[in-house]
Parts: C-alpha cells; sequence; structure tokens
C-alpha cells in the first residue's frame, strides 16, 4: 500500500475504533452507575480504554499515512478490548472483536490480522479458561468461541482473497502492458520498413529522372 492508501485505510478504521472506544465508554459508565460506586474493575476498564486510545489517537494523528500508524490503530483498540472482556470476565464481549477484525483486513496485511487475531484469542481463552473453572460455563460460551474461530478465520481468508484478486488484477495489467509495447514496437517497425522503403522509391525516382535527363540529352545531340 502506498502513503494516500494507507491514510484512506486509517481514516475508515479510526471511525470504527472511534464507535468500539464509545461503546467501551458507555459499558464501564453503566457499570459505574448500577454499582453506584467505582470498584477495581471499573478502573481497569477506565485505564484499558484511556490507554488504547492514546496508542490509536497517536497512531492516526501523526503516522496514518504509514504502516505504522494502521499498527498502533489496531494496537489501541486490541488492547482496550482484552482489557474489557477480561475485566468484564464475559465471553459476550467478544462482539466488541468483529470490527477490529473488519477495521484490520481494510490494511490487507496478514501479519496485522494475526496480531489481532492473537490478542483475542488469547483475552477470550482466558476468560474461557475462568469460566470453564468456575464450572459456570454455558452453550452460550461456546458459541462465542466458535463465532470467534469463524471470524479469525474469514477475515485471515478474505484478506487472502482480496490479496490475490490484486495480484491476479496486476498481472491482467502487466500482460495488457506488455501485449501494447509489443504492438507499439512492431507498429514502429512497420513505420520503418514504410519509410525505408520510401527512400527506395525516392531514389529509384530519381535514378528515372536522370536516365530521362540523359535521353533529352541525347536526342538534341543527335538532332544537332
Amino acid at each position: 500500500m502506498n502513503k494516500e492508501q494507507y491514510g484512506r485505510a486509517s481514516q475508515q478504521s479510526f471511525v470504527t475504533i472511534n464507535v468500539i472506544f464509545a461503546a467501551v465508554l458507555l459499558i464501564t459508565l453503566e457499570g459505574a452507575i448500577v454499582g453506584h460506586s467505582i470498584n477495581g474493575k471499573i478502573i481497569a476498564e477506565i485505564l484499558g480504554l484511556v490507554i488504547g486510545a492514546v496508542i490509536s489517537y497517536y497512531g492516526f494523528l501523526f503516522h496514518k499515512y504509514e504502516h505504522l500508524g494502521a499498527s498502533l490503530l489496531m494496537a489501541g483498540d486490541s488492547v482496550t478490548y482484552a482489557v474489557v472482556i477480561i475485566a468484564e470476565n464475559d465471553t459476550s464481549f467478544v462482539i466488541l472483536a468483529l470490527p477490529i477484525l473488519i477495521a484490520a483486513v481494510i490494511y490487507l496485511n496478514r501479519r496485522l490480522i494475526w496480531s489481532g487475531s492473537a490478542i483475542i484469542i488469547v483475552s477470550f481463552l482466558i476468560v474461557f479458561s475462568k469460566t470453564i473453572i468456575a464450572g459456570n460455563i454455558v452453550r452460550d460460551d461456546v458459541v462465542f468461541l466458535i463465532m470467534t474461530a469463524v471470524a479469525i478465520f474469514s477475515a485471515l481468508k478474505v484478506s487472502s482473497l482480496l490479496r490475490t484478486f490484486i495480484n491476479e488484477n496486476n498481472d491482467t495489467i502487466s500482460a495488457n502492458l506488455n501485449q501494447s509495447r509489443v504492438v507499439n514496437d512492431n507498429l514502429k517497425k512497420s513505420a520503418g520498413n514504410i519509410m525505408e522503403q520510401f527512400r527506395e522509391a525516392e531514389k529509384s525516382l530519381g535514378d528515372l529522372k536522370e536516365i530521362i535527363n540523359s535521353d533529352k540529352n541525347f536526342q538534341q545531340l543527335s538532332k544537332s
């Protein structure tokens, strides 16, 4: 990707990331209002939100036209997600990971998707393991586990497929360009041959004129 493409992709990702930050903020405020207090969980979520926002905003404001900016945008959002799902200890919060994967796919970078997926997988497995240990696992937890695996697999396949399409289009463009060059070279050769034939014809015409002039001179001499 070039700078202009990174800029456009980061712009779209930034919108998605802000939606997630807003959702986390609302979840945190709802927990504080319902509980009528600010406990360790709320503090952890606020810290996760602030740290993630600082990382993402720094990446967008100062490096949005670079690969570094894309990495920082995804890293900040992933950090916030990991803190929230672990603090809430609820597998249903994996839903917040889906926009992160979609935003990562925009960059068509498998390494970036793998990095985000690693954070999503680890944080989810921590909560899932705690649920199993506590003996509170329900069908929804298994559904969310399967959904996470499918989402990550789909994100990687979509990214790979899009890159394949781009490479195929580039190959087609390159083949057409090469064909155009061959046609252009053939036209140049044809033009060169025409010019050569024209020069030969011009030379023959000059020779013919000389013969005609010589013949006229000969006739004049014969009459005299």
